[in-house]
């Protein structure tokens, strides 16, 4: 058997010990970045005070709202309306989505400061009897909820909110392509693809973007 001394050292181990001796220990606070603490400023977020519009409507009348599907979403579809510019609504038929944004929009003051709520309907029919519906459930006279077909209308300087057909909007497009007497234009029924709706929504599309820059938003809720 070979045995192995282990008390013998080699020359390499030795070497390596008289390179450790001369090791000079590093103070860490002269390696060390000093930092310096800045005191975050307090982020204060605007916020404006929330509008509610009262409406005084009949018993009945309010009843018969209750039981619409629609409005259990009211304070889920008014805040996604608040925080965006563009907003779809997709909901079945007869959930009373039509008649009842309209007043939603109303209540929460889009219609205050001399703005208006516009609703587009493809049809001529359609617009004439939301807008006596709307003015009947809300209580309000024909020269506050109005309506605009060619050549037949009952719109006035106190008009709220607006029914209209597609091409009427088109038409004040021309005139006024920003269209700042509007705080809210709701696309009805644009499933339907008729060629002014789709016109509409190509236009509005900038003019939200235009009405952003002047700090003046524009709200679009396509149905």
């Amino acid at each position: 058997m070979i045995g192995v001394d282990d008390s013998s050292e080699s020359e390499d181990e030795i070497e390596m010990e008289s390179e450790c001796k001369e090791i000079v220990p590093i103070e860490m606070e002269k390696v060390l970045p000093v930092i310096e603490t800045v005191p975050i400023e307090e982020v204060v977020i605007d916020r404006k005070p929330a509008t509610y519009i009262h409406v005084e409507r009949d018993a009945e009348i309010q009843a018969a709202r209750l039981k619409l599907p629609i409005l259990a979403e009211e304070q889920i579809i008014m805040e996604t309306i608040s925080d965006n510019l563009v907003t779809i609504i997709a909901c079945s038929t007869g959930s009373g989505k039509t008649t009842q944004i309209p007043q939603f929009l109303y209540e929460a003051g889009y219609a205050e400061n001399g703005r208006m709520i516009g609703i587009t309907e493809p049809r001529r029919v359609a617009a004439i009897s939301m807008s006596q519906r709307v003015g009947r459930e809300m209580n309000l006279p024909t020269s506050a909820v109005s309506y605009l077909i060619r050549f037949e209308g009952n719109c006035t300087p106190e008009t709220k909110i607006k029914f209209m057909t597609d091409g009427v909007l088109l038409k004040e497009v021309e005139c006024d392509f920003l269209l700042l007497k509007y705080s809210v234009i709701i696309l009805d029924e644009a499933h339907e693809r008729s060629a002014y709706t789709d016109i509409l929504i190509g236009l509005l599309s900038r003019i939200v973007q235009l009405r952003k820059k002047k700090e003046n938003p524009l709200k679009l809720i396509i149905m």
